[in-house]
């Protein structure tokens, strides 16, 4: 469960994205993810890994992670054609 304003509340809110999030290129509440405690973090990593279409901000949050699981997730998500989750690789997790 997620009290409001804690960071994992804030962190799952932050993945939401907008068109103004989207248009500007705002990533995901990153402080938040930084914020969160173990158990917290690891519930967060289950939500991407599992996310069907990934972009730049998950990989940004899975870097952040820097998890075993998570560097794994990061190199699949090579495997597949999307140019921006390739770019987001190289800038986030080389």
């Amino acid at each position: 469960m997620c009290t409001p304003n804690s960071p994992k509340s804030r962190f799952i809110e932050s993945m939401n994205i907008d068109f103004e999030k989207w248009h500007d290129g705002i990533g995901y509440d990153i402080d938040a993810l930084k914020e969160k405690n173990n158990e917290e973090r690891k519930e967060i990593e289950r939500i991407l890994i599992d996310r069907d279409r990934r972009d730049w901000r998950d990989i940004e949050a899975l870097a952040i992670l820097n998890t075993p699981v998570a560097r794994s997730t990061i190199l699949i998500s090579l495997l597949g054609d999307n140019n921006e989750v390739n770019m987001a690789v190289l800038r986030f997790a080389p």
